[in-house]
């Protein structure tokens, strides 16, 4: 079993590797995407106390941009301290402006910090091949690569296992015994460290890509079920301002933070308003509202403490390190980087063994016997 076990963890770690640290590298800078747009792009973070109206957001941005539509308002307890407002145009490219919350003045436009970040979620989310295949292929593709890594950490763990007698002998370094022994100490030591971690990332990230098929194999939805008369509505004359909306909900749920505002181009759909209620482990909202835009009544809101909510934030809190704050960033950008190490360390360990096998099978000369002398 563990012969099989060995050969099963080198070559899917030999084949898939590389994909392993690309897409931890990648994550590892995703973490830290909002200080790479804060350095690259320093202007859109410079803020002013206070906190205008949604209303002022809108007139700003309308000022701006008049053909376009506001498709999205983020609050700036999302936004990293600013206005996000996101807007469209039937035949144009989506734009995304960021507003200072104490002001309510444009600060600018995503920049190429916003541009560097795009292009390593890219990689990180479809390997680059989106474009060629499709991005559903893609994802398929990369949940393919979190099922092979889900199998290195599995087999890894098995190999690591020293029994519960010599359990502490398993996380033991020895440094005098050569440099295979050194490597094979260091990638089992810090490896089982890892597992639990890396094994965290690996099913929470394959479980954005499979868990509709795993939920649709017993019959469930993956998000709580909303009542269509919640999400259509009649349009009867003009709707009512977006603030005034806004306003509505808050006084419904007091308790209750809004993180996201969408204003549907459909005049027929109900008004969206994002909340979060009591701890929430993602980095978005725990709940939904909606809301008629022509009477202002509050149709309909999502529980928080449902279980397919639980499970859906905390998957994302998980994934993405928003569930611990500073610790939990520093966390994942060094769980990210130890890949690199596994394969750097698997790759030492692979060629010390073969060059090992060689030489037991190269036939070393004959030595020729010494003649005794005596005098």
């Amino acid at each position: 079993m563990r012969k099989w076990m060995v050969k099963l963890h080198l070559w899917v770690s030999l084949v898939v590797g590389l994909f392993f640290v690309l897409i931890c590298l990648t994550g590892s800078v995703l973490v830290l995407r909002e200080d790479i747009q804060k350095w690259v792009n320093p202007e859109l973070y410079e803020t002013t106390p206070g906190r205008v109206s949604v209303e002022v957001v809108l007139a700003k941005t309308a000022a701006l941009y008049p053909e376009y539509h506001v498709d999205q308002i983020e609050s700036p307890e999302m936004a990293n301290g600013r206005y996000h407002v996101r807007l469209s145009k039937k035949g144009e490219a989506q734009r995304e402006l960021y507003l200072d919350p104490g002001t309510g003045n444009v600060l600018g436009q995503s920049g190429a910090g916003a541009k560097f970040v795009n292009l390593t979620l890219k990689l990180h989310r479809y390997l680059l091949l989106g474009d060629l295949f499709g991005r559903q292929t893609a994802q398929y593709v990369n949940a393919v690569m979190g099922v092979g890594l889900i199998v290195v950490l599995g087999t890894g763990a098995y190999l690591w296992w020293p029994g519960v007698r010599r359990f502490a002998l398993g996380f033991r370094i020895v440094r005098t015994k050569g440099k295979l022994m050194f490597n094979r100490d260091l990638h089992k030591s810090l490896g089982i460290v890892s597992v639990p971690f890396l094994l965290v990332l690996a099913l929470t990230g394959t479980a954005f890509t499979l868990d509709k098929f795993v939920f649709g194999w017993f019959g469930s939805p993956t998000q709580e079920a909303v009542p269509k008369s919640a999400t259509q509505v009649k349009a009867e004359g003009s709707a009512l301002p977006a603030g005034q909306l806004l306003e509505n909900v808050q006084r419904a749920y007091p308790e209750a933070k809004w993180m996201n505002l969408k204003l549907p181009t459909d005049g027929k759909q109900a008004v969206t308003v994002s909340l979060e209620e009591g701890y929430n482990p993602a980095d978005i909202g725990n709940a939904t509202a909606y809301v008629n835009p022509y009477t202002g009544q509050v149709l309909h809101k999502t529980n928080p403490h449902a279980g397919i909510t639980l499970y859906q934030r905390w998957k994302r809190g998980l994934h993405f390190a928003s569930w611990g704050g500073v610790f939990s960033k520093v966390l994942y950008v060094l769980i990210g980087l130890l890949p690199l190490f596994f394969m750097v360390t698997g790759l030492v360990i692979w060629r010390l063994k073969a060059n090992l096998r060689r030489l037991k099978k190269t036939p070393q000369p004959a030595v020729a016997p010494q003649a005794d002398f005596q005098v």
